[in-house]
């Protein structure tokens, strides 16, 4: 049974800016020192947002700068380690939000950094694979042609997260509708398709936040799709129908702290729920070793939450089913 991690430690400051240094000790010092890391495959997420506008904040360096510098590092310190993910030998690397990236630099200075960057990384003997996050879509009509440029596979960081107010049933429609579409597409302009499952949302807590913080008067009623371990098991089943059979590749998207509530870990409301549904749907589906499902852990804690959960999805057929914590 095959597993891949994606891996998004922030350390979010007042500001909504980054603390590079921090993240970076996070990773380094926990993840790759974490004692069962060759039980599984990490790689990184690039959050392009954040990271533009914390560049526009410094008056030293630009985006571009900041990004070349950081693929360097990658290369040098995170691309070569044993347990990276991988895609035909090529590490793979998430870049969050496109349609922000092309929307701050313009399509012609976006397209320019993905090939200076391409060569510069190719000169240091690494190929990288780019999945870049397309947007929620749902449709693939609803992409413009220039975010796929030098794109290898697409996805959606939260497949029509926009459309969570019409609720669960809607959202399946949306997925069993669409997913065959996307693969199709992408297919057609030889890009690889990566679905998306998520257990539900509940912006609730970040609503208030901002509101309490900016002095804002937002509504969060657009904001919840309840936690469903049927349907998240039903969209992530949905997902792994649709998925490239070439790249064998699923996502499923969680955010484990207080602003969105979508946690799959274990926890003391819904025990090892969660955990279950992922495994049963990779049992029902009869999916080989060679399938991933690929985690997006993100926010307070989460590099050593997501060594501890797929140990756990790996040791599920050897031990008892236990749906409550002690």
């Amino acid at each position: 049974m095959g597993e891949g991690k994606w891996i998004d430690w922030i350390n979010w400051t007042e500001d909504h800016t980054w603390d590079f240094d921090e993240i970076d000790h996070n990773l380094r010092n926990i993840t790759l020192n974490a004692p069962h890391l060759q039980n599984f495959n990490f790689c990184l997420f690039y959050e392009t947002e954040i990271v533009i506008r914390t560049a526009n904040q410094r008056p030293d360096k630009n985006f571009t700068e900041i990004f070349t510098d950081d693929i360097v590092y990658a290369a040098e310190n995170y691309f070569i380690n044993p347990s990276y993910l991988r895609v035909n030998g090529r590490p793979v690397l998430f870049l969050y939000n496109l349609p922000y990236l092309y929307a701050n630099l313009t399509t012609s200075r976006a397209q320019g950094l993905l090939n200076s960057t391409r060569e510069l990384s190719e000169n240091m003997g690494v190929n990288i694979y780019f999945v870049g996050d397309v947007g929620p879509g749902p449709s693939p009509k609803d992409v413009n042609s220039d975010w796929l440029y030098s794109m290898d596979a697409v996805t959606s960081y939260f497949f029509s997260h926009h459309l969570i107010s019409e609720g669960w049933q809607n959202i399946m429609k949306y997925a069993e509708t669409y997913y065959p579409q996307w693969r199709l597409a992408m297919n057609s302009k030889g890009i690889r398709f990566i679905p998306n499952a998520y257990p539900g949302f509940d912006n609730t807590e970040y609503v208030i936040w901002l509101n309490r913080t900016y002095g804002l008067n937002r509504t969060s009623l657009d904001s919840v799709l309840p936690l469903n371990e049927t349907m998240f098991k039903k969209m992530l089943t949905t997902a792994l129908n649709y998925a490239d059979k070439d790249l064998k590749i699923v996502m499923v998207t969680s955010w484990n702290e207080w602003l969105e509530s979508t946690a799959i870990e274990p926890s003391m409301e819904f025990g090892e729920l969660f955990l279950h549904a992922v495994l049963d749907a990779k049992t029902t589906q009869s999916c080989p070793d060679a399938w991933n499902v690929v985690y997006f852990a993100v926010g307070a804690g989460s590099g050593v939450i997501v060594t501890i959960i797929f140990f756990y999805i790996k040791s599920f057929r050897k031990r008892k089913r236990n749906w409550r914590l002690p």
